[in-house]
């Protein structure tokens, strides 16, 4: 019950968004496509979601073994062991506040995801001229893509970009299970999660639907007319000659699954606003309140996951520009309305509260 009750807030949101997404699928005549119901079977995304957290935690095992057995040395290592794990750092007790994020986490993704896909279902992917316009306008007359070929347009540089933009998924994971099990602070720990499902549910998805567009990568292939950003897609296949260009296999990969009309996680196109670089600035957020030198580190990769969505295709630089205040004002707001509860302003969780940090 107390691991309930301290993610009782999230907990409530997980199942009013999931519960949202199947009337918004039924409304649409695709029930059958939306991969909640199905998502605790093997073939399914959230198996293979909890176990990226299972890697994650095995990982974190294995660093403290070889921090224990190689540098620490203890002279009674199994007795070191036992008291780190009940004593030290809590482990049972931080699993039980864990494990309801840990479940139903990757449940909100599949539905991020599913409702993902059912954006041309709700609007058209008609935008995308109007944001082509705003970008100009926005850098005097020019594409953003343009104005940073000088200074990214070589194929290891784009290969470097490219390698962080992937990394954002196994950082999304990362920080997701880091937060999940913290013990301190409450309220920061509630804020990153509903700041994240928030920003899942109104930007990656309202928003996304209201304001439906594909990007520059796949504007060509939908649009039917004259395509501004073919010199950027002929210069990511040339620097993919050079180095592997991850982008463009998984660009080919969305339009695929889009074509085939797939439901999973990862799938679906949409470029306004960017989820990247909203979920990338809120690991900003929370580590500067956790670690300033990690959160100078995250700010740097907001600011790369930004550049790299306009140099890799992804995005319209407007879509990351509209991000980033609103995941700001969603992260205050979130903010203040768990001020209201008093149970949060504790410096730790009420099962950890007078053990120690």
């Amino acid at each position: 019950m107390r691991a309930i009750a301290v993610n009782r807030w999230f907990i409530a949101a997980s199942l009013v968004y999931a519960i949202t997404g199947l009337i918004v699928a039924r409304q649409l005549g695709v029930a059958e496509q939306y991969n909640t119901a199905q998502s605790f079977t093997l073939e399914h995304n959230f198996i293979r979601q909890f176990m990226i957290f299972g890697l994650i935690g095995a990982a974190f095992v294995l660093a403290h073994l070889l921090y224990v057995f190689v540098f620490l040395r203890p002279k009674q290592p199994l007795r070191y062991l036992h008291e780190s794990f009940f004593e030290i750092n809590r482990m049972p007790e931080r699993l039980l506040v864990a494990l309801p994020i840990l479940i139903l986490l990757p449940i909100s993704l599949t539905v991020f995801s599913s409702l993902k896909v059912m954006i041309p279902l709700i609007h058209p992917f008609d935008w995308d001229p109007t944001f082509i316009a705003w970008d100009g306008w926005l850098h005097g007359g020019v594409q953003p893509w343009e104005l940073l070929q000088p200074i990214l347009g070589f194929p290891y540089v784009t290969q470097i970009i490219n390698i962080f933009y992937d990394a954002w998924f196994f950082l999304l994971f990362l920080c997701a299970f880091v937060m999940a099990f913290k013990l301190t602070p409450p309220r920061l720990r509630m804020q990153f999660f509903l700041t994240l499902l928030v920003s899942w549910s109104l930007l990656g998805n309202l928003m996304a639907a209201a304001l439906a567009s594909v990007g520059p990568a796949f504007y060509g292939l939908l649009s039917g007319g004259p395509d501004p950003f073919a010199p950027l897609m002929e210069y990511l296949n040339a620097a993919n000659e050079q180095y592997e260009i991850g982008a463009l296999q998984v660009q080919a990969w969305l339009w695929s699954a889009y074509e085939a009309k797939e439901n999973a996680v990862g799938r679906g196109i949409s470029a306004m606003p960017s989820i990247h670089v909203s979920s990338a600035l809120l690991f900003a957020l929370v580590w500067w309140r956790l670690n300033r030198f990690v959160g100078v580190l995250m700010a740097i990769f907001c600011a790369v996951i930004l550049l790299g969505s306009v140099h890799l295709g992804y995005h319209y630089a407007i879509d990351g520009y509209v991000s980033i205040p609103l995941t700001w004002l969603i992260w205050h707001v979130v903010g203040r309305l768990l001020d209201r509860d008093r149970s949060l302003d504790n410096d730790e969780l009420p099962e950890a509260q007078n053990r120690g940090s």
